[in-house]
C-alpha cells in the first residue's frame, strides 16, 4: 500500500509538473504571437521609401559602362552623353579596334588599325551613306558616297585632294 501511495504521489507531481510547463508553454506561445503581431502593426505603419514612378529595380542607368576581359584588362565601353552614344570595342593592348556610334542625325561605324589609326568607316544619315576606306596612316583615300544626287566614287591622295571622281 505504502508503494501505490508513493506512486500515485510520483504520478500527481508529474502531472502537476506537466501541467506547469504546459501552461509557461501556452503562456510563451502568446506573448510571442503578441511580439510578433506588435512588430507587424508596426511594419505596415512604417514609411516607404520613395521610388519614382519611372524607376525599374531592373535597369542600371548611367553615362558609362566599361567593359574588362576576367583578368581585368579593358574590353571595351559603352558610353554617351547626351548628344552622341558609342560603343568602342579594344584590343588586347587596350586600343580601339571598332567603333559604333550615333551622333545628330548620323550613324557610324569605324575600323581602327592596331597603330590606332582609322582604316576603314561606313557613315549614315537620313540623306547620305558613306564608304571611306583610309591608308595605313588613317587618311581617307577611297571615299564612295550615295545621297540624293546618286552614287559617287572618289579617290584621294594623301592630303584629301580628289585624285578622281566618277559619279
Amino acid at each position: 500500500m505504502a508503494e501505490d501511495t508513493m506512486a500515485t504521489t510520483g504520478l500527481a507531481e508529474r502531472v502537476a509538473a506537466l501541467e506547469a510547463q504546459g501552461r509557461r508553454q501556452r503562456w510563451l506561445c502568446l506573448v510571442l504571437a503578441v511580439a510578433l503581431g506588435g512588430f507587424v502593426l508596426a511594419g505596415a505603419d512604417a514609411p516607404k521609401p520613395e521610388v519614382p514612378a519611372k524607376a525599374d529595380p531592373k535597369i542600371i542607368e548611367t553615362s558609362l559602362i566599361r567593359f574588362v576581359t576576367a583578368d581585368g584588362k579593358r574590353a571595351g565601353r559603352l558610353l554617351t552623353d547626351g548628344k552622341w552614344r558609342r560603343l568602342e570595342l579594344l584590343d588586347d593592348e587596350g586600343r580601339d579596334r571598332i567603333a559604333l556610334s550615333i551622333v545628330g542625325d548620323g550613324e557610324g561605324l569605324t575600323f581602327f588599325n592596331r597603330k590606332g589609326a582609322g582604316s576603314a568607316a561606313l557613315r549614315a544619315t537620313d540623306k547620305t551613306s558613306q564608304l571611306l576606306l583610309c591608308d595605313p596612316q588613317g587618311r581617307a583615300r577611297i571615299r564612295l558616297t550615295v545621297d540624293d544626287g546618286g552614287p559617287m566614287f572618289e579617290m584621294l591622295d594623301e592630303n584629301g585632294k580628289v585624285l578622281f571622281s566618277k559619279p
